[in-house]
Protein backbone atom coordinates (compact mmCIF):
# COMPACT_ATOMS: atom_id res chain seq x y z
CA UNK A 1 0.00 0.00 0.00
CA UNK A 2 1.43 3.57 -1.00
CA UNK A 3 0.58 6.50 0.37
CA UNK A 4 1.02 10.12 -1.50
CA UNK A 5 2.82 12.35 0.81
CA UNK A 6 2.79 16.21 -0.08
CA UNK A 7 6.32 17.49 0.75
CA UNK A 8 5.63 20.73 -0.10
CA UNK A 9 3.90 20.79 3.58
CA UNK A 10 6.24 18.77 5.56
CA UNK A 11 8.94 20.90 4.11
CA UNK A 12 7.27 24.16 4.94
CA UNK A 13 6.69 22.61 8.91
CA UNK A 14 10.20 22.04 8.96
CA UNK A 15 11.19 25.21 7.79
CA UNK A 16 8.52 27.24 9.96
CA UNK A 17 9.89 25.22 13.25
CA UNK A 18 13.41 25.84 12.47
CA UNK A 19 12.64 29.57 11.73
CA UNK A 20 10.79 29.66 15.41
CA UNK A 21 14.07 28.00 16.96
CA UNK A 22 16.73 30.96 15.67
CA UNK A 23 13.92 33.41 16.59
CA UNK A 24 14.42 31.65 19.93
CA UNK A 25 17.45 31.60 20.04
CA UNK A 26 18.60 35.14 18.82
CA UNK A 27 15.98 36.66 21.71
CA UNK A 28 17.82 34.40 24.36
CA UNK A 29 21.37 35.67 22.99
CA UNK A 30 19.41 39.03 23.09
CA UNK A 31 18.03 38.59 26.63
CA UNK A 32 21.18 37.24 27.81
CA UNK A 33 23.72 40.34 27.18
CA UNK A 34 20.82 42.98 28.33
CA UNK A 35 20.53 41.32 31.66
CA UNK A 36 24.23 40.39 32.29
CA UNK A 37 26.19 43.44 30.42
CA UNK A 38 25.83 45.20 33.88
CA UNK A 39 27.31 42.42 35.99
CA UNK A 40 29.91 40.62 34.33
CA UNK A 41 32.25 41.68 31.25
CA UNK A 42 31.93 40.51 27.28
CA UNK A 43 34.51 37.51 27.79
CA UNK A 44 32.85 36.09 31.25
CA UNK A 45 29.35 36.57 29.09
CA UNK A 46 30.75 34.77 26.19
CA UNK A 47 32.43 31.82 28.42
CA UNK A 48 28.74 31.63 30.32
CA UNK A 49 27.18 31.07 26.46
CA UNK A 50 29.74 29.01 25.34
CA UNK A 51 29.40 26.76 28.07
CA UNK A 52 25.96 26.73 28.34
CA UNK A 53 25.50 25.51 24.62
CA UNK A 54 27.76 23.10 25.48
CA UNK A 55 26.35 21.65 28.10
CA UNK A 56 23.05 21.38 25.88
CA UNK A 57 24.74 19.32 23.19
CA UNK A 58 26.30 17.07 26.07
CA UNK A 59 23.31 14.47 25.08
CA UNK A 60 24.20 14.44 21.25
CA UNK A 61 28.04 13.43 21.45
CA UNK A 62 29.27 10.19 21.20
CA UNK A 63 31.56 9.26 23.95
CA UNK A 64 33.22 6.13 22.07
CA UNK A 65 36.25 4.57 23.52
CA UNK A 66 38.48 5.48 20.35
CA UNK A 67 38.98 9.13 21.32
CA UNK A 68 41.61 9.69 23.36
CA UNK A 69 42.74 12.52 25.50
CA UNK A 70 45.11 13.90 23.35
CA UNK A 71 41.65 14.05 21.02
CA UNK A 72 39.94 15.31 23.38
CA UNK A 73 42.58 18.09 24.34
CA UNK A 74 42.54 18.87 20.85
CA UNK A 75 38.88 19.47 20.28
CA UNK A 76 38.51 21.81 23.40
CA UNK A 77 41.60 23.49 22.30
CA UNK A 78 39.60 24.06 18.90
CA UNK A 79 36.97 25.46 20.63
CA UNK A 80 38.34 27.67 22.80
CA UNK A 81 40.50 29.20 19.86
CA UNK A 82 38.27 28.75 17.35
CA UNK A 83 35.16 30.08 19.12
CA UNK A 84 35.49 32.08 22.10
CA UNK A 85 38.47 33.80 20.65
CA UNK A 86 36.63 34.68 18.07
CA UNK A 87 33.79 35.91 19.70
CA UNK A 88 36.03 37.84 22.02
CA UNK A 89 37.85 39.85 19.31
CA UNK A 90 34.44 40.50 17.88
CA UNK A 91 33.39 41.99 20.76
CA UNK A 92 36.32 43.96 21.56
CA UNK A 93 36.38 45.25 18.02
CA UNK A 94 33.21 46.88 18.40
CA UNK A 95 34.22 49.34 20.59
CA UNK A 96 37.02 50.85 18.16
CA UNK A 97 34.38 50.22 14.69
CA UNK A 98 30.37 50.64 14.63
CA UNK A 99 28.02 47.09 13.91
CA UNK A 100 27.67 48.12 10.13
CA UNK A 101 31.41 48.32 9.90
CA UNK A 102 32.00 44.86 11.56
CA UNK A 103 29.02 43.29 9.43
CA UNK A 104 30.61 44.40 6.48
CA UNK A 105 33.72 42.86 7.00
CA UNK A 106 32.33 39.97 8.77
CA UNK A 107 30.73 38.90 4.87
CA UNK A 108 33.41 39.85 3.20
CA UNK A 109 35.84 37.41 4.81
CA UNK A 110 33.78 34.23 4.47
Amino acid sequence: MRRNVNFGQVITVFKWGGVLLVLLAALAAAGVFVWYKSRYDTATIYAYMLIGGGACLLPFIDFAPEKTPEAWICMAALGVLTTYAAYVALARSLRRINQVEAAVVGNIER
